[in-house]
């Protein structure tokens, strides 16, 4: 009657907040998904929901640091006060990656 299997809803979330929701409809049209297109959606609703739950203020990051693209993802992450394990999941590198990163920033 209401045509459900054609939607997938995907959460926007942080922290345990939600911010709301996307959704895939196909308009009454049965359709194929796998586990890992469902996988990049959860991924992708907790990336929006991290971006929807930074606050207002601005960080100031030194313009005379030379940081990579990299660099600067995990140092405004740090600055937010993510932990390494936090970093690397919301980033998808190892937390050795995460280590190596930030032991390699030179701040002096």
């Amino acid at each position: 009657m209401f045509n459900l299997s054609s939607i997938i809803f995907g959460p926007i979330v942080h922290d345990q907040q939600v911010f709301g929701w996307l959704t895939f409809d196909q308009l009454g049209e049965e359709f194929d998904y796998s586990k890992d297109e469902l996988t990049l959606l959860e991924q992708v609703g907790k990336r929006l929901g991290l971006y929807l739950s930074r606050k207002d203020d601005e960080v100031y990051i030194d313009k005379d640091l030379q940081l990579t693209e990299r660099e600067s993802m995990v140092l405004k992450l740090l600055a937010e006060e993510f932990n390494n394990k936090k970093m690397a999941e919301l980033l998808q590198f190892s937390e050795h990656v995460i280590r190596d990163y930030i032991s390699s920033m030179d701040f002096a």
